[in-house]
């Protein structure tokens, strides 16, 4: 790492049971993992793993300037290389294929949505029209679960509707916005 990339991201150990950051958190660091497990939990469920070294996490929060949607926490001792965000400018200008691999990640969780939902329209073109709202779509894709929705509508009843649906959702079932709304703009072609 030269001297300048060294002032804007650092490597990081994680102890095992550490916790990287919080759901609800307004951090905006992006996460490189070097070495070891990662498990992103909403609420108290583990809902993922993250294991695969050069992997990106966290970037939804700085992108977005939202809050983090889940929690991570370092199930092994793990390794990793934190880019800061008010960096982010000069990561990307100075070290561009880490800005290329963000958008690639972007890319295919996008590409990822549209593939089941093409995959449903192909083995029903009605398919769509028989649900009444985009998240029964997100339900039958398998996006969320009736827990995630359950919780979301929670969390908007609690803050009493401070916030769009959506922005709930996307905290309780660690969703990318992206996916959401491209079911939702889907939801309403079929339907207007």
């Amino acid at each position: 790492m030269t001297t300048q990339q060294s002032r804007i991201m650092q490597k990081v150990q994680f102890p095992a049971g550490s916790i990287l950051f919080s759901q609800g958190e307004t951090s905006r660091e992006i996460y490189i993992l070097n070495k070891g497990i990662i498990e992103v939990l909403t609420g108290n469920n583990i809902v993922a793993q993250i294991s695969q070294r050069g992997v990106f996490f966290g970037e939804m929060a700085a992108i977005l300037k939202e809050a983090r949607n889940a929690t991570l926490r370092a199930q092994t001792d793990c390794d990793c290389i934190v880019l800061y965000e008010k960096y982010m400018d000069t990561i990307i200008r100075t070290t561009p294929e880490i800005g290329l691999s963000l958008v690639r990640i972007l890319a295919q969780r996008l590409k990822k949505t549209t593939n089941k939902l093409s995959a449903m329209l192909e083995r029903d073109s009605n398919a769509i029209n028989r649900f009444k709202n985009p998240y029964q779509v997100m339900l039958a894709l398998e996006m969320i679960s009736t827990e995630h929705f359950e919780r979301a509508v929670t969390a908007m009843r609690g803050e009493h509707a401070s916030r769009p649906f959506i922005y709930y959702l996307k905290q309780a079932a660690q969703v990318d916005k992206a996916d959401i709304m491209t079911v939702i703009n889907l939801f309403k072609k079929y339907h207007s």
